[in-house]
């Protein structure tokens, strides 16, 4: 009998493990390996747990350092793995979730930045990907590391429109407002405009 074994990445099996044991307090960095579920203890690094982590140095040499989650440094490797990602899409991959939506937003009269666009559904898509298994607080965070209005304000502008159909078409599409917090405030920021 043959078996077969997909390759898995430990950080994202081990993320939401390390928040909730270090979400009140700092703990040694053997007690967060130990306390992980099996088979994790055995296969994942502590380099990994230092990667994603803040150190608390101990000024006893009895007491080791302590490390608590860092959702600035987790970030950090969350972006890398989209950058990495992005260049790898498989074409099956660009044609749904990126030219296929693209072209219920722009139709047949593309934007002069239609480029730039591309490549912003293209990251879009790839965020998604790496944030299927995350927890939300950190898939949002990743998702807030990548404005996406300037390039709606060219649309915008493009389409000599306001954002409210504007919200609407990037809606349809899902590339650009999908992970966006309060996408209509976004679009108003975009075209200049302010509401009380």
């Amino acid at each position: 009998m043959i078996y077969l074994a997909t390759p898995q990445d430990t950080l994202f099996h081990i993320i939401p493990h390390v928040a909730k044991l270090t979400g009140q307090h700092s703990l040694p960095l053997q007690d967060i390996i130990d306390a992980l579920p099996e088979p994790l203890p055995s296969c994942t690094p502590p380099y990994l747990i230092t990667a994603i982590c803040n150190c608390t140095p101990s000024s006893n040499v009895i007491i080791p350092d302590t490390y608590k989650l860092s959702p600035s440094r987790l970030l950090r490797i969350l972006v890398r793995k989209v950058d990495a990602l992005v260049s790898v899409l498989g074409t099956s991959l660009v044609a749904e979730f990126v030219h296929k939506p693209l072209a219920l937003v722009i139709g047949q009269e593309p934007p002069s930045n239609i480029a730039q666009i591309t490549d912003l559904a293209r990251r879009k898509c790839a965020m998604d990907i790496i944030s299927a298994d995350l927890l939300d607080q950190f898939s949002n965070l990743l998702y807030e590391s990548t404005e996406y209005y300037p390039l709606i304000r060219k649309l915008m502008q493009f389409y000599n429109t306001d954002y409210v159909s504007c919200t609407s078409r990037a809606i349809a599409s899902s590339c650009y407002c999908g992970s966006i917090r309060n996408p209509e405030r976004r679009f108003r920021e975009a075209s200049g405009e302010r509401r009380n």
